[in-house]
């Protein structure tokens, strides 16, 4: 084997290796709460992400709550749209609704690599918190990144990384374990 051959199979190994990545996240339940299979939630508004220079990035919070309610309505869960952010207003419109839990949703990291070769994969990073409505305490708690590679293509832009996360943060919110910590709520 030539060494142009054996560099060759290098750079497209680590290309490969680079395709999608996933960060272990951080996903389950409250120490001592109980959560049922289905029951009744509020997707708080869920504000926009910015970009690496501080920019909003347009529709990417209607996105991630419109994902939310995706999942949960996949779930069996009836599920209603907010059109607050806000905890203290979330709960009280809960509460209204009827519901036992609301869910709010953060982005951390939004990034798309818009030159294709600058090195830097597309990555998304989001915590999701789900709160009982009659006492607004923190039932579950994920927190995860995806990322695609550097050389993505269109279907592993920033958005289309989105809807994998969530599914899997919420599969471990409402199926996984119990958290050994619990972060610190704000």
């Amino acid at each position: 084997m030539t060494s142009r051959t054996s560099a060759a199979l290098i750079a497209v190994s680590l290309l490969l290796a680079s395709c999608s990545s996933v960060a272990e996240p951080v996903s389950g339940r409250v120490p001592g709460a109980e959560l049922p299979s289905s029951s009744g939630v509020l997707v708080l508004l869920v504000d926009d992400s910015l970009d690496a220079f501080g920019e909003p990035v347009p529709f990417s919070g209607d996105a991630l709550q419109a994902i939310l309610r995706s999942n949960f309505i996949g779930r069996g869960w009836d599920v209603f749209s907010a059109d607050t952010g806000s905890r203290v207003a979330g709960a009280e419109r809960a509460r209204q609704l009827g519901l036992d839990y609301f869910v709010e949703g953060e982005f951390l990291v939004w990034n798309e690599a818009t030159i294709k070769f600058q090195g830097d994969p597309d990555r998304t990073e989001i915590a999701l918190r789900l709160r009982r409505t009659s006492d607004g305490e923190l039932v579950a708690y994920a927190r995860g990144e995806k990322r695609g590679g550097t050389l993505s293509d269109v279907d592993r832009r920033t958005p289309r990384l989105l809807a994998p996360l969530v599914e899997e943060l919420l599969e471990g919110m409402l199926d996984g374990a119990v958290l050994e910590s619990v972060p610190a709520d704000d």
